[in-house]
């Protein structure tokens, strides 16, 4: 085999196992189909190797940079948008930020 073979091959066998490792959350975000694109990547290799690169993987790429629901997101306190909170959880009434003594009343 040529070395242009090995590289054809080596670049099928990395995408499929970079298809495979990928999470189905990420996919269900890039509205892919996991198991469709990993047996084509393994089955056809360099056929389906540009439509995965062109089509999938940008879109993987941003689902997984960009996860839905992420840990760093701002959640509200209580699940409830806007259930009467201000900002950050706090009583809407203290407007932008609590009194200098918490026991002094407004």
């Amino acid at each position: 085999m040529s070395a242009i073979g090995w590289i054809i091959v080596i670049l099928d066998v990395g995408l499929a196992v970079d298809a495979g490792r990928r999470p189905a959350s990420a996919w269900a975000a890039a509205d892919r189909n996991k198991g469709w694109w990993v047996a084509m990547l393994a089955i056809f290799g360099i056929i389906v190797v540009i439509p995965y690169l062109i089509g999938v993987l940008p879109r993987l790429n941003e689902a997984t940079r960009h996860p839905v629901g992420s840990a760093f997101e701002k959640q509200p306190v209580s699940g409830f948008p806007n259930a009467g909170l201000g900002e950050y959880g706090a009583p809407a009434s203290y407007q932008a930020s609590p009194p200098a003594n918490p026991y002094e009343k407004r």
